[in-house]
């Protein structure tokens, strides 16, 4: 299942909108740049902004070093496209979330 651009744009608006009343969790998409098929689970390091950590992929047997994935609590939830990836990155930059610089840095890679 790949959750469409503007459903992601409604969830972050929304996130912004309450989110100095309310904590709230937030799917964010991240590029996996590594997989580990050794254990138990498949675990992929994924680069969120620049920040590199550990998610299970144990659920999405089709992911694959650069695939694009939607993370909540460690766990990737769906595949996103590069497209809609980047204009969620994009809207993200944009609301001040993540750097400009990281999504310049992802564009230039995807070239």
């Amino acid at each position: 299942m790949i959750l469409d651009f503007y459903s992601l744009i409604i969830v972050i608006l929304l996130t912004k909108l309450i989110s100095d009343h309310f904590i709230m969790c937030l799917a964010v998409p991240g590029k996996i740049i590594s997989l580990d098929e050794t254990g138990s689970m498949r675990i992929a390091r994924v680069d969120f902004a620049g920040v590199i950590t550990d998610v299970c992929v144990e659920w999405l047997p089709e992911a694959t070093t650069g695939d694009y994935v939607l993370t909540h609590a460690g766990l990737a939830i769906t595949l996103l496209g590069e497209e809609d990836a980047m204009e969620s990155l994009r809207a993200l930059a944009e609301v001040g979330e993540i750097p400009f610089e990281y999504l310049d840095k992802l564009v230039s890679e995807s070239k």
